[in-house]
């Protein structure tokens, strides 16, 4: 912690204490506002103001999973008017002069300052906000706390595995606040992984109607990984008129795409993405081969992968490259009856 602020007051001490001083009265007048998420938002939410940007820099901390390869990730440096009710893991926002919400801050210390008073670090997706904007902190009405405190217990069910509860709790959030995103996206992730595909798609589909209330790239990152995978299953492993299958195949390239250009290196989106290339009404051979590439490039246990090259090489009589994938796919699964099919066609 004293290396955080040692950092903190060398870096920004000579380029902000002139131009903050004296500037962090709060007027009781300006303590309480509207914040919105667009420009058509007539509603808003009440929120109290906490603080004021005073400093943006890149985040280099390793982080684990995905977020370690996000790389708009940042930090903020931001001067508060009082640390009353502000804890650490506190989330915050931070709204443009005419109070759109511009960005979402997770509070990760808080620290006092002879010069500047009351200083916050926090992390988040801040690639459109700007120093000198406002901080505020949501103030939650009945509804909308009991919908947090219910997402939190969804999400404590869900991680032990006791999906039923989850459920519940995630259900009990959606009734007091419908456009909870991140809700959806954990009810779609649950009903992906029993198989239950419409009733995933319906969720992920709400939570990308409230895609605005996502301001971490990682939770988009997970909406369009989710859609991805639902189309991807119902396309490849259900029963569907061509039609149809022509249709998730379409929107399953979108949905990979979109996920792709927030987390590039995701090994299960570049196979998905192989794939609808590769076995479609139209299929792009060069392209399917490159993620397919990609996909054993960032897991080189992938037999699907494996098996999708050498499907590919067959379509194409490559009879040394097919063979030579499909022997790579046995290394990793000796009993693959699809591999061991190739092999025997081709040697």
């Amino acid at each position: 912690m004293k290396r955080i602020k040692f950092i903190f007051l060398f870096i920004t001490a000579i380029s902000i204490n002139a131009l903050y001083a004296g500037d962090m009265i709060l007027h009781k007048s300006e303590k309480n506002l509207k914040a919105y998420h667009t420009k058509m938002d007539n509603v808003g939410w009440d929120a109290e103001l906490k603080g004021k940007i005073i400093l943006i820099s890149a985040n280099y901390k390793n982080m684990s999973d995905v977020a370690d390869k996000i790389k708009d990730k940042t930090t903020a440096s931001i001067r508060l008017f009082n640390k009353i009710g502000i804890e650490i893991g506190d989330v915050l926002y931070s709204i443009d002069n005419n109070n759109l919400i511009n960005g979402k801050i997770s509070v990760t210390s808080i620290f006092y300052t002879k010069t500047l008073g009351y200083i916050m670090l926090g992390n988040g997706n801040l690639r459109l906000v700007n120093s000198g904007d406002r901080v505020v902190k949501r103030i939650i009405d009945h509804n909308t706390k009991n919908a947090f405190v219910s997402k939190g217990k969804g999400d404590y069910y869900r991680e032990i595995g006791e999906t039923g509860k989850a459920i519940s709790f995630y259900k009990s959030a959606l009734e007091v606040d419908k456009g909870n995103a991140e809700a959806h996206i954990s009810l779609g992730y649950i009903y992906l992984n029993d198989d239950m595909f419409e009733y995933s798609y319906n969720e992920f589909n709400e939570a990308q109607k409230n895609i605005v209330r996502l301001y971490d790239n990682e939770d988009k990152y997970f909406l369009y990984k989710g859609l991805s995978e639902v189309r991807f299953k119902q396309a490849y492993y259900t029963k569907l008129p061509d039609e149809l299958r022509n249709k998730y195949i379409d929107e399953g390239i979108k949905y990979s795409k979109q996920a792709l250009d927030i987390y590039p290196d995701s090994k299960e989106v570049n196979y998905y993405l192989g794939i609808f290339y590769f076995k479609n009404e139209q299929p792009s051979d060069v392209m399917a081969k490159d993620q397919l590439l990609k996909a054993i490039s960032l897991d080189n246990n992938n037999v699907d992968a494996f098996l999708g090259l050498a499907e590919l090489y067959e379509k194409h009589n490559n009879k040394t490259k097919a063979a030579s994938y499909a022997e790579q796919a046995l290394k990793i699964d000796p009993v693959n009856d699809r591999a061991k099919s190739i092999l025997k066609k081709f040697k």
